[in-house]
């Protein structure tokens, strides 16, 4: 417990690192157009997350080293230029995101829902931002 109270929030800031280079690559990309809506909602519950990193759910946190292996993956795949595993690869990514926010949701949310009222100012902001990032991906 002691070791994961450590290592969650450099795990945390590693993977929510790794979301600005895929955004970046994925704009090249018709086929990850999904993954960057679904990163920039991620990123918002990690930004929850981060306040609090012992409210992180193992099965959040295995989704989030799933999604990381396979960025990893894409990343050495797209040095390649001509592989065909890269879109294979990319399919993947994206549904290591949406697992990931499946994952990581309700622990943020849980979060957010615990005690509005006594809440840090950055915290209500991350929950207000996760919350309006929310309605509009589901009114998409």
């Amino acid at each position: 417990m002691v070791m994961r109270r450590f290592l969650l929030p450099a795990f945390l800031f590693l993977v929510s690192g790794s979301f600005c280079l895929q955004q970046a690559g994925a704009e090249e990309s018709v086929s990850l157009s999904g993954s960057v809506a679904a990163s920039g909602q991620l990123q918002k519950e990690m930004t929850v997350l981060r306040f609090n990193p012992d409210e992180t759910s193992d099965s959040c946190i295995h989704a989030l080293k799933e999604m990381h292996e396979t960025q990893e993956k894409l990343e050495k795949l797209e040095d390649r230029t001509n592989d065909p595993d890269l879109a294979v690869a990319r399919d993947v990514l994206e549904s290591d995101y949406e697992a990931a926010l499946e994952m990581c949701g309700p622990d943020a949310r849980r979060m957010c829902e615990a005690s509005p009222g006594k809440m840090a100012d950055g915290l209500k902001k991350a929950c207000a931002d996760m919350r309006r990032g929310h309605e509009e991906t589901s009114s998409e």
